[in-house]
């Protein structure tokens, strides 16, 4: 079947099969996509494209760029939301399947094992930003007072991570734009907060830490 055409289709070469023994080939699209069909597909015309026929355009081509540490092989398909979704390398050897939003905004930067690093190496005990002796070691006094502030701030955010303008439904944070630590006044200042969702708020602090952070690195990672 390589050299043949399905559609807007060009059959490449064979990828194996798939976990139902169904045969897979690597094709590519007159607007350039690379993408992966199984035979059926092929053969019955249900899948003619890379999906740039259903949206009238071709979908912007990611192949061969890199992203953090993600490099994009191909172009797999889309989800219920018509989102590209990209087939990724990452630097580790491991692969991940990443939608194109996530990739150009840095929401996803690995397959995982960024996080498992940054988890690995991050501050404990009384270099953590949460340690506080006067109380239990390592962990902040969440009191009436913690949990009335971060309410607030996220229904004034009416639950929606100010990042990525989702609303996640397993985690939202309420996340200090001065230092929790620091700036002791600000700690319940409700202009002092803004809600992020918990991987744009592990993508913040990755970049700028547990200490020392301010509203102009805030703002500086909001507009990127």
């Amino acid at each position: 079947m390589i050299g043949r055409k399905y559609g807007k289709l060009i059959i490449l070469s064979e990828q194996g099969k798939n976990k139902r023994n169904e045969k897979l080939w690597l094709c590519k699209c007159d607007c350039g996509n690379i993408t992966i069909v199984k035979t059926y597909n092929l053969s019955k015309g249900t899948v003619k494209s890379c999906g740039c026929i259903k949206t009238g355009r071709a979908k912007e081509n990611l192949t061969g760029k890199k992203f953090n540490k993600l490099s994009v092989l191909y172009y797999c398909n889309s989800d219920k939301w018509r989102s590209s979704l990209w087939f990724c390398k990452c630097e580790c050897g491991n692969n991940i399947t990443v939608s194109t939003s996530n990739l150009k905004r840095g929401i996803v930067k690995s397959c995982g094992c960024l996080f498992n690093e940054w988890k690995h190496n991050k501050p404990k005990g009384s270099a953590s930003p949460f340690y506080n002796n006067t109380i239990i070691r390592n962990k902040r006094k969440f009191d009436l007072e913690s949990k009335y502030w971060a309410v607030q701030v996220k229904k004034r955010d009416n639950y929606t991570c100010q990042k990525c303008n989702n609303k996640p439904s397993n985690y939202l944070v309420s996340h200090h734009l001065y230092s929790y630590i620091k700036y002791k006044s600000l700690r319940y200042d409700i202009n002092n907060g803004i809600t992020l969702c918990q991987n744009c708020h592990q993508v913040f602090h990755e970049k700028f830490g547990f200490f020392n952070n301010t509203k102009k690195q805030y703002e500086e990672w909001i507009n990127e």
